[in-house]
């Protein structure tokens, strides 16, 4: 169904006085318009019923059509402003991605650069825990007055061993003692008060706890240093970790390698810690001391006097070697009537070792009163040294002493051939 207006002009040619709308509804039809005069008419054919509209109802109409008109403009405005939004957004998105993939690279470049930094940390931290881990030693300094310790300087070396820093100990003076395992501390406190009073003490093995708890083994070497009256006035120490060398000792005692009959170490217990001792010395650039040492006449005790003394004299030996050496010595049993004892060399005394053989016999002297015999108990020694710079292994230290000892062997054999009264006395 179409409405149409039609529009009726009343007036004189040319003139517009006054206007009329008129709607006529359509239906599928044929239309005459003629022209007539000053007045448009029209006349419309139609099969069907036609209703005409009211004028008020037009004007309600064309107000609708106008509405839908301003709205149809206003949705293809809003249309528009949604499309140059959109392209807006499809712009800012664009240049987003492209900032987003630029600070991506940047990104990626930066967390590549973070891994290979990381990487080398981790790379200079490992070097440098193998480098403390294989710190096993360090000084410390103890300044004395009026008998006093009052204060303590350590080195650096003091972290990897003890897991405490220098300044530590400045800021805890008694730090270094309180330390000290309790049940090790007469050993330490005993070994000081005799420094203090003057004398020269051999070095000591005692127990440390280090910051983490830990406890470790510890050889403690204090060497005085007196004033012009010859009064100590500081003492300088070194402190070695000897904690390895403990494990060995006790996987060796858990390998049961230690002598049943003298409690030494027996030959393959010596000979694996000497080796041990060796690679320290080597290190610490501190000259060794080996003994190699024969029990006289073992086989005259044995033929005259029963195994069984020849059992108490091996026994009774073993007791002269402990009382010579210091505990951190290692002393072993190396088969039969055979001995070796590797000990540290103290420093810058080269006639340390001929001191230590009076020790040594002195002790023999001792033996032989305290304990009455059919036969004297007697030792024939040989000694070798070691130098850090050199290249002599334990089996070679070994053989140069018994050679020397064998030297000294003969020596006594020639002696009793010239006194008959102790002919009985077989070497």
């Amino acid at each position: 169904m179409i409405f149409l207006t039609i529009v009726s002009v009343v007036g004189e040619k040319g003139s517009t006085n006054s206007t009329a709308v008129f709607w006529i509804e359509l239906t599928p039809c044929f239309m005459v318009f003629k022209l007539h005069e000053n007045l448009w008419t029209c006349a419309v054919r139609t099969t069907m019923d036609h209703t005409s509209h009211s004028y008020e109802e037009a004007q309600e109409i064309e107000k609708l059509r106008q509405k839908l008109a301003d709205a149809e403009r206003t949705r293809l405005k809003e249309i528009e402003a949604l499309r140059t939004s959109l392209e807006q957004l499809e712009q800012q998105f664009s240049e987003r991605t492209a900032e987003f993939e630029q600070k991506n690279e940047a990104l990626i470049t930066e967390i590549a650069e973070r891994k290979r930094i990381e990487n080398a940390l981790k790379e200079s931290e490992e070097r440098l825990r193998r480098m403390v881990n294989a710190v096993t030693a360090y000084t410390y300094s103890v300044e004395v007055r009026d008998g006093q310790a009052v204060e303590t300087t350590h080195s650096m070396g003091c972290f990897p061993v003890t897991g405490y820093m220098p300044d530590d100990y400045k800021t805890s003076p008694y730090l270094w003692h309180d330390m000290i395992y309790e049940d090790d501390r007469q050993v330490v406190n005993k070994a000081i008060k005799k420094l203090l009073s003057g004398q020269d003490v051999p070095s000591i093995e005692h127990r440390l706890i280090r910051r983490d708890g830990k406890v470790v083994w510890v050889r403690n070497t204090m060497v005085p240093h007196r004033d012009e009256t010859g009064q100590v006035i500081r003492y300088d120490g070194l402190i070695e970790d000897i904690a390895k060398r403990k494990n060995i000792e006790e996987e060796l005692r858990a390998a049961s390698i230690i002598d049943d009959l003298t409690g030494l170490h027996n030959r393959r217990g010596f000979l694996a810690l000497a080796q041990q001792q060796l690679k320290i010395a080597t290190r610490l650039k501190r000259p060794l001391l080996l003994f190699f040492i024969d029990l006289d006449g073992m086989k005259w005790i044995n033929d005259n006097c029963g195994h069984a003394e020849g059992d108490m004299a091996l026994i009774r030996t073993a007791t002269v070697l402990k009382a010579s050496f210091r505990e951190s010595d290692i002393i072993g049993r190396m088969g039969g009537d055979e001995f070796a004892v590797l000990a540290f060399e103290s420093e810058n005394d080269e006639g340390s070792a001929e001191r230590i053989n009076r020790r040594i016999q002195s002790n023999i002297d001792a033996e032989n009163l305290r304990q009455p015999s059919t036969y004297t108990l007697s030792l024939s020694i040989g000694t070798a040294r070691y130098d850090s710079a050199s290249s002599a292994t334990v089996e070679d230290l070994l053989a140069k002493a018994d050679s020397l000892m064998y030297d000294q062997k003969q020596r006594k054999k020639k002696q009793m051939v010239q006194q008959p009264a102790q002919d009985d006395l077989q070497a």
